[in-house]
């Protein structure tokens, strides 16, 4: 008998490009020189294969980079409603800088009762349309969520670095503690990266950079030619693997972990001097 696979949170991520350069980004969306949107076949692919795989997802989260910045949200958000019967909850997150089209309002508010959209809230010089994008929410009755990351009540106390990937954990009893005290181990979290699933993002970051290599506890390629049973296999192997090895240079979400003020902006000279560094010019 198989076994179910319920995934607690999953992130689509449907672009790498955003208007804003935090430099602790979750997904390291300043460090792409050259950004990029998934194009809509790619993730009309990368959706029917997950939820080919999966049984159910408790929340999906459609995010980037900004979504907003992507000019076929509205019809990447029609492909997930598709699998609204394997969803709990669909999340759209924005940074407050855009103001949803028409057209996505029109989606958003035909299956409010399954949708939310966080904002995230860096602050009136920063998220400067949170005023026009919540009464257009309002207006349409669409549920929403405002993410507090300024001001007296950062939301967790702020942002954790994930961006310095030092090895951190020799011993391996260390790495099992740390990964376990992970909040993005607990509970079955996917991240969706063109035909790739990941535990995190910071695991396919680190492949990206060659700190480490792509592995079977990594990584699910879902473009592979394997049986549709060897999929969840392996996810299933994914999802109980006690740590990646990606994990030994993260610091893990851990309420103990350092937390720095959210959504420090990035200059183009230190992106230029990223860039010389890593050799990821041509990104």
């Amino acid at each position: 008998m198989s076994t179910d696979i319920h995934i607690k949170q999953c992130a689509l991520i449907i672009s790498l490009r955003c208007n804003l350069k935090c430099k602790l980004c979750l997904v390291y969306a300043p460090y792409y020189r050259h950004p990029r949107d998934y194009t809509l076949e790619e993730l009309s692919t990368s959706v029917d294969g997950y939820f080919g795989i999966i049984d159910f997802c408790g929340t999906i989260n459609i995010q980037g980079g900004e979504p907003l910045l992507h000019p076929q949200l509205p019809e990447i958000l029609l492909k997930v409603l598709q699998y609204r019967n394997k969803i709990g909850k669909i999340l759209l997150t924005t940074n407050g800088t855009l103001v949803p089209s028409e057209e996505l309002l029109h989606v958003l508010s035909q299956y409010r009762e399954m949708i939310q959209v966080n904002i995230s809230d860096y602050g009136p010089q920063l998220s400067k349309r949170v005023p026009e994008v919540v009464a257009l929410l309002e207006r349409e009755k669409i549920p929403y969520h405002i993410i507090c990351y300024h001001g007296d009540h950062i939301h967790y106390g702020g942002w954790l670095d994930f961006t310095d990937h030092s090895l951190k954990y020799e011993k391996e009893e260390d790495l099992i503690e740390n990964a376990r005290n992970c909040g993005y181990r607990k509970g079955g979290n996917i991240a969706i990266r063109g035909s790739e699933l990941y535990f995190c993002y910071r695991v396919a970051r680190r492949i990206e950079l060659g700190i480490i290599k792509k592995d079977y506890d990594s990584c699910l390629d879902m473009s592979d030619p394997c049986s549709l049973e060897e999929k969840r296999a392996h996810l299933l192997h994914m999802l109980s693997a006690p740590y990646t090895p990606a994990c030994a240079y993260c610091v893990g979400k851990i309420e103990t972990a350092k937390h720095y003020p959210p959504a420090e902006q990035l200059s183009r000279q230190e992106l230029e001097k990223y860039w010389e560094s890593t050799n990821l010019g041509t990104e």
